[in-house]
């Protein structure tokens, strides 16, 4: 009997074959792991959804988010990225928009297309649903990228302008909600709305001032609390204020201010202001307007990581403890997310100022001048211990009716 092998042929189709089985399995799987993470995109948005609709029903209005601990910690929520990173842009009494990107992915390729070609990448959603790519880079009236989109027939159009997520500037809005320089900070509202006054520009600081963010960049020292009810707590470093200032974009800039308030941080401007007669002064060296930087920049970061601080404070103070009554459930203010502003939040921030100045103490001793005064004297102060901050703070008047962690908190 003749037998019959294989032709060459016959094999070259045969492993052909194979190679677009085998190839469509690799696509599949590939796809199936796609979905099968999305999955923690689509089960945290809804918990921020019905988050965002008790936000409402406390205040009246829903909220922005910058980052998973800002969501958790305004929404009294408990999500945990993994493969997302998560933020709530444009806000209102009416609407809000959920926004889960996949960590890692850079979308500023695709800004031009209009388009995200894989919706595991981005997954958006507002209060009524599933938000797509089409809604989210509408073009009409305006172009996608260098400046953003801008709004189109009332769609979230601006969401195109971001500087963190995706890159290019705000949109424009005009019919829809314009981005605010990037979906890592609030975003503007368009088509006439109320505009703030986020900025969406790199920011850039005097020679001065990039001196003094050089010198909070090199204190890698841990800062530590005290508390008087016995509670030491391990915070973070000149180093970490450094990279919030570079990472929230914020601006540090000398301006003239009253002569009694050396600096100032505002959340609405997203800046630090620093007191222009310190510039003119020799007694205050850079070293003096760094550490005047950090106690603002831990002001900012109260604003970012409120959950952070919240779990700083419930550490320090358990309730019941020492001589203060801590309730956590009254910590942070309903109207808007945030911990209370009180003179725990300036025990923290003149804490911070006094360390990072320790850091150059020896370097400026026997140096004359107001600014090493000043700050000597908060070393002093944080060096006796909590009561003795808190006492130096509550006799500062614009201080004096500064609740110690809440109102009617004793």
């Amino acid at each position: 009997m003749r037998r019959r092998g294989f032709t060459i042929l016959e094999l070259v189709v045969t492993m052909v074959v194979l190679c677009v089985l085998a190839g469509i399995a690799l696509i599949s799987y590939q796809s199936y792991i796609e979905r099968s993470r999305s999955a923690e995109a689509y089960v945290n948005i809804d918990m921020i959804k019905k988050g965002e609709e008790l936000y409402k029903l406390r205040t009246g209005n829903y909220t922005n988010a910058g980052d998973a601990d800002d969501i958790n910690a305004k929404l009294f929520i408990g999500i945990k990225p993994r493969y997302y990173e998560y933020q709530v842009v444009g806000a209102s009494a009416d609407n809000f928009l959920i926004l889960a990107k996949r960590i890692g992915e850079d979308l500023s390729s695709y800004l031009y297309s209009g388009a995200i070609p894989a919706d595991f990448m981005l997954v958006a959603m507002d209060k009524s649903g599933a938000v797509s790519n089409a809604q989210l880079f509408a073009t009409t009236g305006g172009q996608i990228g260098s400046g953003g989109s801008t709004g189109g027939a009332g769609s979230w159009g601006g969401v195109g302008g971001t500087t963190y997520w995706m890159g290019g500037g705000s949109g424009g809005g005009s019919g829809g909600t314009s981005g605010g320089g990037g979906l890592d900070i609030p975003p503007s509202t368009g088509g006439g709305g109320v505009t703030d006054s986020w900025s969406s520009t790199p920011v850039v600081y005097s020679a001065e001032i990039q001196d003094a963010l050089n010198k909070i960049a090199n204190v890698g020292t841990a800062f530590y609390y005290y508390s008087q009810s016995g509670v030491t707590l391990e915070g973070d470093s000149g180093n970490y204020y450094f990279d919030l200032i570079k990472d929230k974009n914020i601006s540090v800039a000398y301006a003239e201010m009253a002569s009694d308030t050396l600096g100032e941080w505002s959340s609405g401007t997203n800046s630090i202001t620093i007191n222009q007669s310190l510039k003119d002064d020799p007694g205050w060296p850079t070293e003096s307007i760094a550490a005047i930087i950090v106690h603002e920049a831990t002001h900012a970061d109260y604003f970012y990581n409120t959950l952070t601080w919240y779990n700083r404070i419930t550490t320090l103070w358990p309730q019941g403890s020492g001589p203060f009554f801590v309730d956590p459930t009254k910590l942070i203010d309903p109207d808007t997310g945030k911990l209370y502003y009180s003179i725990t939040e300036e025990y923290f921030t003149n804490a911070n100022e006094a360390q990072l100045w320790k850091e150059y103490q020896a370097d400026c001793a026997g140096v004359p001048g107001d600014g090493i005064d000043f700050e000597n004297g908060k070393v002093a102060r944080y060096d006796q211990g909590e009561a003795v901050v808190r006492a130096y703070l509550r006799a500062i008047p614009a201080y004096a009716a500064l609740p110690e962690f809440y109102p009617q908190n004793p």
